[in-house]
């Protein structure tokens, strides 16, 4: 039952659903990430989680060559390099065709594990120009 309700706290967590999170300007104009979940499993010590990486385009103009690479990871391992994405339309979502692995060491308390991961988005925006973000997810 405990693994059980380790998995879904984290499940909760890195799949979009970040309750309370405040929003910012350069968010409602950027791009948003969260994660498709195709295979969740865990040990006593581990989770582990098989995910796509989702991007979704905040803005009304379209997003081009979009990349997507880790910039920051705390207590948690994301086993990629960079994700790349097709040209993404005004209010679209799109779905990375990799798969990668997140492994993160379970917690013993009942509190949910304190993660922190923050990716590095860059994209061609419909002016031309190359922008790059810092997204938290």
């Amino acid at each position: 039952m405990r693994k059980f309700l380790v998995c879904v706290i984290v499940f909760s967590m890195f799949a979009g659903l970040q309750i309370g999170k405040k929003v910012t300007a350069e968010e409602l104009r950027g791009v948003k990430l969260s994660f498709k979940v195709l295979e969740s499993y865990s040990d006593d010590q581990t989770v582990n989680m098989l995910v796509r990486l989702r991007a979704k385009n905040t803005s009304s103009a379209p997003v081009n060559n979009l990349i997507a690479t880790v910039s920051h990871a705390e207590n948690v391992q994301v086993h990629t390099g960079a994700i790349y994405f097709e040209d993404i339309g005004g209010g679209e979502t799109a779905l990375s065709s990799e798969s990668f692995n997140i492994s993160l060491k379970s917690s013993n308390s009942q509190e949910p594990p304190q993660n922190k991961l923050i990716w590095q988005v860059e994209y061609v925006n419909s002016d031309g120009e190359r922008v790059v973000e810092k997204v938290s997810l």
